[in-house]
């Protein structure tokens, strides 16, 4: 009997094979993104520029420069890569070769990722479905070619992964070690990786004290690159800042007047913060899309309190277009800033004294609703409006639609599925994608797609041991028939 088509693909060893496979399609994504004309501030052939990107390279290149890694206002962890490559390769040249590391990272991590659920189902079809969810979509793919934390972060946390299920399944303690090294890294680029980060430590602690013979030794091991990195992160602060922080001197830029930020915390009572009411915005994928009209914007009925009504509201855009104006004097501003700062907050205050239900239930739940299913899972993998892309173009958004939309929503069912499955490790990992779907909008107030898709590979690894354990069933159910109707 001839081979089926199935069989004739590449065992999931093969990895130098797989690994080629993930290459192409990681190149072919980074030459869609390069070819698209997006806004960049840098010369380079290939790294695209935008929105937060200089907030990652700048203080690196002051440290080069002039000794000092300033501005200070991200965690050090993106900048940790790209150091050493702007001390070889000069400030254009580095880039180059720093969007080439996380094309050939997120290659390697597609086999990773595919391999990792194939040791833990034991399936060579959760092999096959999780490198296609994962080495098929543009969720992470469409940020390769951006001086951005998402490419690196997903990388870092798949290789984490990869290396904690080798150890169950092979033994050995540096495998801990090196996961507790990547997740130290991914958190040290986003920090809101980090509770994700401390249970993935505790849990390796665990495996370690009910394994390993040196068991306190292990835990230190594991341990040590989280605590050393912190550590030496608040030193640093406290010499150069005379303080002690954990993460980063502000929350939010220091370059965000007083007064938007409490505008921020008004609007997260009824809407994401990040929407337009008060200030202006634009699109950090293209800088050359105009600037929204705040004063068309209207606000919606369920808000008002007897403390304040539209006229109030609008009273407080006028003094937006003060604080934001270039020609307002700086005493003035100091003024303005000070006066929306105090109406803001009073305003919040009343709404969760009035609204309390729309505050603290319908409206997290609505940006959750929003955060989680109102992406299509290629947030910038065309610069054009899909009306205006050619039909290959339609073809390849549309398909990575329909390859984002499986993960998500095979990941959502595996909430459920896990549910009734007395596997702890099952567990763990809805524990931690009910963390990655909830953090930005219920936490954070913010229901920006960008924010979910450091996440994806999460994703990815719950739909796709769902999906095995059904094609499993589906193929048992099938040699159950076979057998009861032959003779």
């Amino acid at each position: 009997m001839s081979p089926s088509l199935f069989d004739r693909i590449p065992d999931p060893v093969k990895w130098r094979v797989w690994v080629a496979i993930a290459l192409l399609l990681k190149v072919a994504y980074l030459c869609i993104s390069v070819s698209q004309g997006y806004s960049t501030q840098v010369p380079s052939l290939l790294a695209i520029c935008s929105g937060d990107c200089m907030s990652y390279i700048g203080p690196v290149d002051n440290l080069v420069e002039q000794g000092r890694y300033a501005p200070d206002h991200r965690m050090p962890g993106y900048g940790a890569v790209y150091l050493p490559l702007r001390l070889l390769f000069g400030p254009g040249r580095s880039l180059d070769v720093l969007i080439l590391m996380q094309v050939l990272l997120d290659a390697l991590a597609v086999y990773a990722l595919a391999r990792s659920v194939h040791r833990i189902t034991g399936e060579r079809t959760a092999f096959l479905i999780a490198f296609a969810l994962y080495g098929l979509a543009s969720t992470v793919s469409g940020f390769n070619a951006f001086i951005l934390t998402e490419s690196f972060a997903a990388s870092g946390m798949v290789f984490a992964f990869w290396a904690a299920v080798r150890y169950t399944k092979a033994g050995g303690q540096w495998h801990l070690v090196f996961a507790s090294v990547m997740l130290t890294w991914c958190y040290f680029m986003r920090p809101v990786l980090l509770p994700i980060a401390l249970l993935s430590v505790m849990a390796m602690c665990v495996m370690a004290w009910r394994k390993e013979p040196y068991r306190l030794v292990t835990i230190a091991l594991i341990g040590l690159p989280l605590l050393a990195a912190q550590g030496a992160w608040m030193l640093r602060n406290h010499i150069v800042k005379d303080k002690v922080f954990l993460l980063t001197e502000t929350t939010y830029y220091p370059w965000y007047p007083a007064g938007q930020i409490a505008s921020w915390r008004f609007v997260g009572t009824f809407d994401t913060s990040a929407a337009m009411y008060f200030f202006q915005g634009s699109s950090w994928t293209n800088l050359r899309v105009p600037l929204s009209d705040v004063s068309t914007v209207h606000f919606p009925q369920r808000i008002f309190t007897p403390d304040f009504n539209v006229d109030s509201l609008v009273d407080l855009r006028r003094y937006c277009r003060i604080l934001e104006d270039p020609a307002t004097p700086p005493a003035q501003k100091h003024v303005v800033d000070s006066l929306l700062v105090a109406r803001f907050d009073r305003y919040t205050a009343s709404i969760k004294r009035h609204h309390p239900f729309m505050a603290y239930v319908t409206t997290p739940a609505m940006l959750a609703r929003r955060h989680v299913l109102g992406s299509s899972g290629v947030y910038n993998l065309f610069l054009l409006p899909f009306a205006q892309l050619g039909l290959a173009a339609k073809v390849i958004k549309l398909f990575g639609i329909c390859v984002y939309l499986a993960a998500l929503y095979g990941s959502l069912l595996f909430l459920i599925w896990s549910a009734f499955r007395n596997i702890t490790g099952y567990r763990l990992l809805s524990v931690m994608l009910l963390y990655a779907l909830l953090v930005h909008p219920v936490i954070m107030r913010h229901d920006d797609p960008r924010y979910l898709y450091v996440f994806y590979p999460l994703m990815c690894v719950c739909a796709s041991v769902l999906y095995s354990e059904g094609v499993r069933k589906y193929k048992d159910a099938r040699r159950s028939v076979s057998r009861a109707v032959s003779p």
